[in-house]
């Protein structure tokens, strides 16, 4: 059964503990754009637009579970070691 939204998807096919995750992983996804807008980051833009753009495919098309997802994720990771390794600098931690 193909039901067009991620979430619908999840739901159905891992239950409620799938689900939980799905909302975790969402969770970690907006902490990371926070983080990138408190510090001002160059990154944050994209990474907002980026996710405004996955969380609307999650929704309506149900296409999360395929593998064009693979340029989101590499997106992610990027982000976030870029993020974090240029806030350890600024505070002197990483040289």
């Amino acid at each position: 059964m193909y039901a067009h939204s991620d979430w619908v998807e999840i739901l159905f096919d891992y239950g409620l503990v799938g689900t939980a995750l799905f909302v975790c992983f969402h969770m970690s996804i907006i902490s990371l754009v926070t983080k990138a807008f408190q510090h001002r980051h160059m990154f944050a833009p994209a990474l907002a637009m980026g996710y405004t753009v996955f969380l609307l495919a999650s929704i309506y098309s149900g296409t999360i579970m395929f593998h064009q997802t693979i340029f989101f994720s590499l997106l992610l990771g990027y982000s976030e070691a870029k993020i974090t390794s240029d806030l350890l600098q600024k505070i002197g931690r990483l040289k």
